[in-house]
């Protein structure tokens, strides 16, 4: 039997009902914080304006807006106290300097973040493949945000 393109067969699955659009909730760790619920909302808002929004992510998103705020409390403590610190003996004597312990944390992290921004899609090179789908077309893609606006990218 000949179709028509885009014509199917009518099947078992032509009755599944559409999927529920479920809202999403600000994880409560997260609306303890003020200013991280309100990073979580903007970033839930980005998602949903390009289409890359499932409720599943909403612990993925979580710990990521998590991880960038103790990024920051770190970078800080490390700020205050320095690069390098006084390390002690079990006596309490000083016996030298060291790195400090919270800048291996920070690197590590540092990777965690790098690995959340990808798995939203929210690395430059994603969001210019994500609006420049076709691979083959070499023409500029606008970008009008703020200062970037005279950059321009190309999709290799």
């Amino acid at each position: 039997m000949a179709t028509v393109p885009g014509q199917r067969f009518a099947g078992k699955h032509d009755n599944v009902p559409a999927p529920i659009k479920v809202e999403p909730t600000v994880p409560a760790s997260v609306s303890a914080h003020p200013e991280r619920e309100k990073l979580w909302v903007f970033l839930v808002e980005d998602l949903r304006q390009r289409n890359l929004w499932s409720p599943t992510y909403e612990i993925t998103l979580e710990q990521f807006v998590h991880v960038i705020f103790d990024l920051e409390s770190m970078r800080q403590i490390v700020e205050e106290e320095g690069f390098q610190v006084t390390r002690y003996s079990s006596k309490g004597e000083p016996i030298g300097q060291q790195a400090h312990p919270l800048l291996s944390t920070i690197k590590s992290w540092r990777k965690d973040f790098l690995s959340f921004i990808s798995l939203f899609g929210m690395s430059p090179k994603d969001i210019v493949f994500l609006s420049q789908t076709d691979p083959s077309a070499q023409q500029v893609i606008d970008v009008v945000v703020g200062e970037r606006q005279k950059l321009n990218y190309f999709r290799d």
